[in-house]
C-alpha cells in the first residue's frame, strides 16, 4: 500500500469516528476499555441500564518496510483495522448482559466478522477501594464465515479486566485476561481445527500526565495450544505499546502507539505504530 492510500485510510477512518455522540462524562469513555475509571462514574453507569461503545486499533505497516518479520523468518503485514463493537444492559447493580462483536478491515482489501460473543458480565467482582473489575462469561456461536471455513460450531470463553489506581499518586496498573475454547465438527475435512485454546494476557500500567493525557504501556502476550503445543498467536511473539492517551471529547478516547517486540531489538524494520479509539455512544 503506498503512502498517499494509507494516509487517505487514515483520515477517513478518523473523521468518520469523531462524529458527535451523546454527552456522557469524560471519564466513560473508559468504562470498558481497560484504562482508569473514577468512583463517580462508575455509579453513572449504573444508573443508566443501557451501554454502547466501539473500540478499534489501526496499525500500520513497519516504519521502514511493508510488514513486520517474525522471529521465524516469516512476514506479517499488520495494516488492518481492528476493533469490536459492543452493548450490555443492567439488570442488578453488579450483573449485565452483553452482546459484542469483533471486525477486521483490511484496507482496500477486505472485510469481515468473527463470531458475535453473547453472555454474562460481573462488574465490581471485590468490593475494594481503587480497584475496578469486569469479568466476562460468554459463548460464541459459529455463524460466521471464518467458523465455517474452520468448521467451528462453538466457542467458550472468559474476560477479565482489572485496574487498580494506586491511592495518592497518578499510576494505574492493569491487566486483561482472556481464554477462548473452540469446538469442532468432527468427521469433516479442511478449516483448521488444530487449535484447541486460544487467548491474550496484557499487563499495563500508565500515567496521568493531566486531565485529557495519559501515558500508556502494553505488554501484549498473545498465546494458543494447537496440535498439542504452546506458541505465540498473531504476530509470533510478545510486544510492547507504548504510547499516549487523550481524552478528546466526552465521548471519544485515541491513543498514539508504537510497537516493538518484547524480546528483540528494535529497528526501523520491526517497529510499528497503532491509533486505538474508543467511543462511548450511550
Amino acid at each position: 500500500m503506498n503512502t498517499c492510500a494509507w494516509s487517505c485510510t487514515m483520515f477517513v477512518f478518523i473523521v468518520a469516528h469523531l462524529v458527535p455522540f451523546s454527552s456522557v462524562s469524560a471519564e466513560s469513555v473508559l468504562v470498558d476499555n481497560p484504562l482508569p475509571v473514577s468512583e463517580t462514574n462508575r455509579a453513572n453507569s449504573i444508573q443508566n441500564k443501557w451501554r454502547i461503545q466501539d473500540y478499534s486499533e489501526i496499525m500500520t505497516p513497519a516504519i521502514n518496510g511493508t510488514n513486520i518479520p517474525t522471529p521465524q523468518g516469516g512476514t506479517l503485514a499488520p495494516t488492518l483495522v481492528e476493533g469490536r463493537v459492543w452493548l450490555d444492559y443492567a439488570f442488578t447493580e453488579k450483573y449485565r448482559l452483553f452482546f459484542w462483536q469483533r471486525y477486521f478491515y483490511f484496507p482496500f482489501n477486505d472485510f469481515s466478522l468473527y463470531d458475535p460473543r453473547i453472555g454474562f458480565r460481573w462488574m465490581q467482582v471485590f468490593d475494594i477501594p481503587g480497584l475496578t473489575t469486569t469479568y466476562d462469561f460468554y459463548f460464541l456461536p459459529g455463524i460466521s464465515q471464518m467458523a465455517q471455513d474452520d468448521n467451528r460450531i462453538l466457542e467458550l470463553g472468559i474476560r477479565t479486566n482489572t485496574t487498580y489506581s494506586i491511592p495518592s499518586s497518578r499510576w494505574d496498573l492493569g491487566i486483561v485476561t482472556e481464554v477462548n475454547a473452540p469446538f469442532y465438527q468432527s468427521g469433516l475435512n479442511g478449516g483448521d481445527q488444530t487449535k484447541k485454546l486460544w487467548g491474550v494476557l496484557a499487563p499495563w500500567t500508565s500515567y496521568k500526565i493531566s486531565k485529557y493525557f495519559s501515558t500508556q504501556h502494553w505488554f501484549m502476550f498473545p498465546f494458543k495450544f494447537q496440535q498439542g503445543s504452546f506458541s505465540w498467536d498473531i504476530t509470533g511473539m510478545p510486544f510492547v505499546q507504548n504510547g499516549i492517551g487523550w481524552i478528546a471529547s466526552e465521548a471519544v478516547w485515541i491513543g498514539a502507539f508504537l510497537n516493538n517486540y518484547l524480546f528483540t531489538a528494535p529497528t526501523l524494520q520491526n517497529t510499528w505504530m497503532s491509533i486505538w479509539l474508543n467511543l462511548s455512544i450511550i
